[in-house]
């Protein structure tokens, strides 16, 4: 049997208006379906359909979640990088605590093994507060458990710094309607 998910896997690399097609037939051809690994590759394929289709793809990939079936034999898939694009999802939707929620899962399922993960979470408090931002990079610098990290870190903080010297204050793009 073929799952949406099949076709994602497939068709990964292709760009342009043809993936569009694909990602829109996905989506037809599959969306009422029940099968998790249906629901995870229509909640792919409206991931990559753009921003108009972007909380669909955030209600189909935790409706996988909910209901999650074995992904292994998927080797561009994994819990992990599903986590990791629901908070790109909430990010962009600016739903930002959701967006740290998915991040923190992903430290979690990766047992706390890429710094980009944690820096990610700083980018997201630089929009909320920037001194929340700072003491975020502090408390990870001051514990031992980091200190692998410490160089990405200190990066962080000094550039969190910087904005806080200029006066920079986030100012997110309008929406399109």
């Amino acid at each position: 049997m073929s799952y949406a998910i099949d076709l994602i896997a497939k068709n990964f690399s292709i760009i342009g208006p043809e993936r569009k097609k694909i990602m829109l037939d996905i989506i037809h051809t599959y969306s009422s379906s029940s099968e998790p690994l249906d629901i995870l590759g229509v909640g792919y394929a409206l991931f990559y359909s753009g921003a108009k289709y972007r909380s669909s793809a955030i209600e189909y990939l935790e409706r996988f979640l909910n209901k999650p079936a074995d992904i292994s034999q998927y080797k561009m898939i994994s819990l992990w990088g599903i986590y990791s694009d629901l908070a790109i999802l909430y990010e962009k939707e600016y739903i930002y605590d959701k967006a740290i929620y998915y991040l923190e899962k992903c430290i979690k399922e990766n047992n706390g093994s890429n710094p980009a993960d944690y820096t990610r979470i700083g980018d997201i408090l630089v929009k909320i507060n920037l001194h929340d931002a700072e003491n975020y990079y502090l408390s990870l610098l001051s514990d031992n458990t980091y200190d692998k990290f410490k160089y990405q870190f200190e990066y962080a903080l000094n550039d969190v710094r910087g904005k806080i010297k200029r006066g920079y204050v986030y100012k997110p793009r309008p929406r399109k309607v």
